[in-house]
């Protein structure tokens, strides 16, 4: 039977997974909408069921030290994945880099902006990821430091739980910039982004790995993110590959 995509927000009923069940698979809030394209992908040369569940990489992570039925993880980072390789969770040597991550001011607004627009702060509201949790939001933190404007935003940012929901708040209007995933702002049908020097933060590394007692059908699927259709698919909604990397 092919197999079938659900999207949820977070796993709260603990227990290990069951062969019958579909693989669970943990995915950061900016590569879900990839994350979806994928399976679609993945589903036409397998069998079996995925359950994406989304979230920021931190909320993922505490779920899966917590007992959550999660079979694999796509963070936003490389941090978590290590972690949860140190602490035992993981099928040793699994892990490997599947995206590398684009930070982009996003508008809907009509006028494309640039460094001058965090420059002149003439704006009430801009919107990031709780940068505790979410590697997008690490990055706009450090970016906006970077560029030296923080004394001018610092009262005007915004924090969304996941990088998702800093996105949903420009697109809304309430707020008017948001510093979120060129991933995300590729799939709007309006607005403009500007594409931040990578110079301004730390490469967003988003490692993938399997948990431990992952089902074949997670396994099969983390192996097919090697593939050159899979990085066909990654590569044109906006990340860069390992391959890529200077």
């Amino acid at each position: 039977m092919i197999g079938r995509i659900t999207a949820v927000l977070l796993v709260f009923v603990f227990g290990s997974p069951s062969a019958a069940e579909p693989a669970k698979i943990a995915v950061a809030a900016n590569f879900a909408k990839t994350a979806e394209a994928l399976v679609q992908s993945f589903n036409d040369a397998n069998t079996g069921s995925i359950e994406l569940v989304i979230g920021s990489t931190g909320a993922l992570y505490l779920q899966i030290t917590q007992g959550a039925p999660v079979e694999a993880l796509l963070a936003a980072d490389s941090v978590r994945p290590k972690r949860l390789e140190t602490e035992g969770f993981t099928i040793k040597g699994s892990r490997f880099t599947y995206a590398l991550g684009r930070l982009v001011l996003f508008t809907r607004n009509s006028t494309i902006p640039n460094s001058l627009t965090l420059r002149s702060a003439s704006f009430e509201r801009l919107a990031i990821a709780n940068p505790s949790t979410a590697p997008y939001g690490a990055a706009a933190i450090e970016a906006i430091s970077i560029l030296g404007v923080m004394p001018n935003v610092s009262d005007k940012l915004v924090r969304g739980k996941n990088v998702t929901q800093a996105f949903q708040f420009a697109w809304s209007g309430t707020a008017e910039y948001a510093l979120v995933s060129e991933a995300q702002a590729l799939l709007s049908t309006e607005g403009n982004f500007w594409r931040l020097p990578q110079n301004l933060y730390k490469p967003i590394t988003q490692d993938a790995v399997l948990i431990a007692n992952a089902s074949p059908t997670a396994i099969a699927f983390l192996n097919f993110l090697k593939s050159p259709t899979a990085q066909s698919i990654i590569s044109l909604r906006g990340y860069d590959l390992e391959t890529e990397r200077p």
